[in-house]
């Protein structure tokens, strides 16, 4: 939590940091929707000045630091077999994918499916168009990245000193190892881990 900051208005830092808030707070434009008629993002006007505009009209979003994250590891053994299993966990929000139709030549997620085509649609994706400002960073693009993925998996089996002896080998351990193996997470990200990060 950020106490105190003497001159922040004024500062490169004004539009990073929020007095009383947490260090890793994240502004931006709340949405109050897309109008259905013309399909343009509608956001609210805070200082009631008859325009948007930032950072004038930007409001606390939220933080990107975790509310909680841990880890679990352990070890399995038996006769011989041992498996080691570390799994993580986090609970936070991190920025998710921006909708900037048409104004940019990338590949888009699939829900971008979902957005303003015609009168009348309901949505809360805007139209499709040449002008960034039609889709700010705002109030749906810190959306829930919390997760919890199977760290690693290893798997092994020491050879029984009687069959080695045969061998004429002293030790033998045989053993498979994965990484990154599943993880449970929201389904319009690609990594929970990475801003911006959304599936196809």
């Amino acid at each position: 939590k950020l106490v105190s900051f003497r001159g922040l208005a004024s500062s490169s830092n004004a539009n990073t940091y929020i007095v009383g808030h947490d260090i890793s707070g994240v502004k931006g434009y709340k949405l109050l929707g897309i109008d259905p008629q013309k399909g343009l993002a509608q956001y609210a006007d805070i200082n009631h000045d008859g325009k948007i505009s930032a950072p004038a009209d930007y409001v606390v979003l939220g933080k990107t630091s975790p509310d909680l994250f841990g880890g679990w590891n352990n070890n399995f053994s038996y006769k011989g077999l041992e498996l080691d299993v570390t799994m993580e966990f986090v609970k936070r929000r991190y920025p998710g994918y921006q909708p900037l139709l048409g104004a940019y030549p990338y590949n888009d997620p699939l829900f971008v499916l979902n957005r303003w085509e015609k009168p009348g649609d309901m949505t809360n994706i805007p139209r499709a168009s040449v002008n960034i400002s039609s889709s700010q960073y705002n109030s749906t693009q810190l959306p829930d990245a919390s997760y919890m993925r199977l760290k690693n998996l290893a798997l092994s089996y020491t050879v029984k000193p009687a069959f080695l002896t045969r061998l004429k080998v002293k030790d033998l351990k045989i053993y498979l190892n994965g990484e990154n193996l599943m993880v449970i997470a929201n389904k319009n990200r690609f990594d929970p881990e990475i801003s911006g990060g959304s599936s196809g």
